[in-house]
């Protein structure tokens, strides 16, 4: 048997995983797509995308530029 208690996750392969939420109750993602600060963060980038504002991040250096279309790094 099944209670409120237990947390179901079933795995349909090696790279996905559901997790049964009981009715009522919210799951971790609802809570952070809720967030006024992750909608506000989000809406943000979409505008900065739609205006041209984009930056490119090189996780080896940890530097950030403008993004460059026809500047690929190597």
């Amino acid at each position: 048997m099944i209670t409120k208690n237990h947390k179901v996750v079933v795995q349909d392969s090696d790279k996905e995983t559901y997790e049964l939420v009981p009715k009522g109750k919210k799951s971790d993602t609802d809570l952070y797509f809720e967030n006024p600060q992750v909608l506000a963060d989000i809406k943000k980038a979409k505008e900065d995308i739609k205006a041209g504002r984009l930056y490119e991040y090189d996780p080896q250096t940890g530097s950030v530029e403008p993004y460059a279309k026809n500047n690929k790094r190597q």
